[in-house]
């Protein structure tokens, strides 16, 4: 992790005919950072999300969930899978709510969103009320929660309405 770096079609199993690559993965440490963005955008195979999942595990008292960007391609699908993804009780229906996540043990949550290329085909106005929802949310919730959206597809326009949210970009 942090100076690591994963090589390959998806982390480490090249395909035929493509050249491998190298994503590098941050550090539990960086994506946690208090004084760091509230998102991060991750540019590599679903595998890149999972191993951050997996080392999340060794982060003591950190709550690391799975998001299924598949399913957030519209806007109520996007608050019905992080209700899902967190255990939300029923009474939780708010970005506020699950940004807090008092329900689940830890001192630290993180979300990550597998084929964010879904929530970036909303249209622009629908994922921009989107980012800047969740945005609203995360940003001082306490316990702190932070986003890392995993993509291998995109356009600059997407990426760009990232960037307005202050969405940094894995480099």
């Amino acid at each position: 992790m942090g100076p690591s770096l994963a090589v390959g079609g998806d982390l480490g199993r090249p395909q035929a005919g493509r050249e491998l690559s190298a994503v590098r993965l941050p550090d539990w440490d960086e994506l946690l950072d208090p004084d760091g963005p509230w998102a991060w955008l991750l540019r590599s195979g679903a595998g890149g999300v999972w191993l951050l999942r997996e080392l999340a595990e060794e982060v003591d008292g950190l709550e690391a969930r799975i998001v299924s960007g598949a399913r957030c391609a519209r806007l109520d699908g996007l608050l019905n899978e992080w209700s899902t993804a967190l255990d939300a009780p029923p009474d939780v229906t708010s970005w506020p709510e699950l940004a807090r996540a008092a329900w689940l043990p830890g001192e630290a949550r993180a979300v990550l969103v597998t084929d964010a290329e879904h929530v970036l085909a909303l249209e622009r106005g629908a994922l921009s009320r989107a980012l800047g929802t969740l945005r609203e949310a995360v940003v001082g919730a306490e316990p702190p929660l932070r986003v890392v959206f995993q993509t291998t597809v995109g356009d600059d326009s997407a990426f760009a309405v990232f960037r307005e949210f202050d969405v940094a970009e894995v480099s």
